[in-house]
């Protein structure tokens, strides 16, 4: 995705909604190269390291993060800025976002990486 849209929720409800640049990972995502650690971690390594501070940088004010799926090296990464990852196999992000709301969004573990 070339940005976030991020949804402000008030009591359950969304209030607002705006859409972020996402820096940080596409040009990378682009090239086809992708780091490995020496366990094979996608996603892994100083280079990527700096790429996920840079994605996280545009969205250190969210607490959740509904993706269609990751590498594990960009999960770990939101996880120790505070950002709880939920994978979703959902194409439309209102939909996902509301089944998240309602607690009916399934999480799809294998979408990581």
């Amino acid at each position: 995705a070339r940005y976030y849209q991020v949804f402000t929720v008030d009591q359950g409800v969304v209030s607002s909604t705006e859409l972020r640049d996402r820096t940080g990972t596409l040009h990378h995502h682009k090239s086809g190269h992708h780091d490995h650690d020496n366990q094979n971690h996608h996603g892994a390594g100083a280079a990527a390291e700096d790429r996920h501070a840079g994605m996280i940088s545009q969205i250190t004010d969210v607490d959740i993060l509904l993706a269609g799926g990751m590498g594990q090296g960009a999960r770990r990464a939101l996880g120790e800025a505070g950002i709880t990852v939920v994978a979703t196999d959902s194409p439309e992000t209102i939909a996902a976002v509301t089944a998240y709301l309602d607690g009916t969004l399934q999480h799809r573990e294998e979408r990581f990486h």
